[in-house]
Formats: structure tokens, C-alpha cells, sequence
């Protein structure tokens, strides 16, 4: 359990055996021209978590460098203590520290940071050790809600779907008599009787007097 103190607005690591103890030992962070391996990362929840993030960086690719992602975390798990009882803080402080990654990127570093506040217990300096901890709400509800928002953002707009289906179809309607062409005499019948009534309006029996004023009966 991670401890907070009420004298300090941070967080004190009380027992390195504990199940969450402090900052992961990544040693590649230091130097840029090399990258972390798995063995660089201590086996307590921090180092675990951090390490889930690397790997994800290089599984999504959503990152050319993937030590970035990581090192954004590792900053932001800071950063965001520190302002966890102002939730209104919580969305520019993360802003701040993702300034110029696309939403894509936005969206990978907040759904990590999100995953590790929401898993991660902390519990009030002077608490036995042994009493449950708190899950800061003060982070998790503010990114849930920008998630949501990234996420709504980053789904395609009805008007470009329209858009680009109105293009595969000039596309291919422009290909059409050369498909046509390839198709023997029966096909080529066949597909255009399937098209016709797409193409030419469906004939209709209509009353003579329809439309018609009076009653011609």
C-alpha cells in the first residue's frame, strides 16, 4: 500500500516489501540512446505497471520511440498525486505533460495512467498498515470522463463515411464496363437485371382515376 501524508501533499513509501511499493527501477530511462528490457524493471506493482506500459507502447506502435509513453507515465503517476484532491486540476495537469501527441496518443497515456490509479490502493501515513487502503477517485473520475470524450472524438463522422463511400463507388463505376467486359453473355445479363431496379424506376399499376377530382364511377 502507497501512503499518503496529510502534512505533505505526496506520497511516502513506508515498507519496500509491500505490495506496491515505490517508482519502477528502469535504468534505460536515463539514457535515451538505449532502450529498457524486461529485466529492468523491479517486480513490485509500480515496476509491473510500467512495464505493461512499454510493452503496450510496442505492441501498439503508438508511439515511434516507446520509451516516450513510459516516461510520460512515470512522470504523470507523480504529478497527478499531487493535485488528486482538486479534480478539477487533474485534465490540465495531464495536458500539460502530453502537449503536442496526437489524440491517439493522448488516449493510450490516459487509459495506463487510468488502469494504475484504479488498481493501485493508497493509505493515509500514520494507518496500520494492515487497514485497507483508498483508491484516489480524485484522478480516476476526471480521466474516465476525458477518456470517454478522446474516444467520441476519434470515431469516424457520419458525413465521412458518406464521403468516402461515394468515392469507392465512383471508383468503381468507373471501372464497371471494363468488369463487365470480363463477364460472359449470361453473367453480364444477370448483373444488370439485379441492378436495373436500382438504376430505373419500378413500373407501377395506377387507377385511372387517382388523383383525379370527383368520383368517375
Amino acid at each position: 500500500m502507497i501512503f499518503l501524508s496529510h502534512d505533505h501533499n505526496d506520497f511516502s513509501r513506508t515498507n519496500p516489501h509491500r505490495r506496491f511499493p515505490a517508482q519502477p527501477q528502469c535504468h534505460a530511462m536515463k539514457k535515451k540512446t538505449t532502450h529498457p528490457t524486461i529485466t529492468d524493471f523491479a517486480d513490485t506493482h509500480d515496476g509491473n505497471q510500467a512495464k505493461a506500459v512499454y510493452l503496450a507502447a510496442i505492441e501498439t506502435q503508438t508511439f515511434a520511440d516507446p520509451v516516450q509513453p513510459l516516461q510520460t507515465f512515470t512522470i504523470l503517476r507523480t504529478a497527478l498525486i499531487a493535485v488528486s484532491k482538486h479534480p478539477a486540476k487533474v485534465i490540465p495537469v495531464f495536458e500539460q505533460h502530453t502537449t503536442g501527441m496526437t489524440d491517439a496518443q493522448k488516449l493510450f497515456i490516459a487509459e495506463r495512467v487510468k488502469y494504475y490509479f484504479t488498481n493501485t490502493e493508497f493509505g493515509i501515513n500514520g494507518n496500520e498498515e494492515d487497514e485497507e487502503g483508498v483508491i484516489l477517485t480524485g484522478i480516476t473520475g476526471p480521466l474516465r470522463a476525458y477518456i470517454a470524450r478522446l474516444e467520441r472524438t476519434s470515431l469516424p463522422q457520419v458525413g465521412d463515411i458518406r464521403a468516402t463511400l461515394k468515392e469507392v463507388f465512383r471508383k468503381e463505376m468507373e471501372r464497371l464496363p471494363q468488369v463487365l467486359a470480363t463477364l460472359d453473355d449470361k453473367d453480364r445479363l444477370n448483373f444488370l437485371c439485379k441492378l436495373m431496379p436500382f438504376v430505373l424506376p419500378k413500373v407501377e399499376a395506377v387507377a385511372a382515376n387517382k388523383g383525379e377530382p370527383g368520383d368517375w364511377g
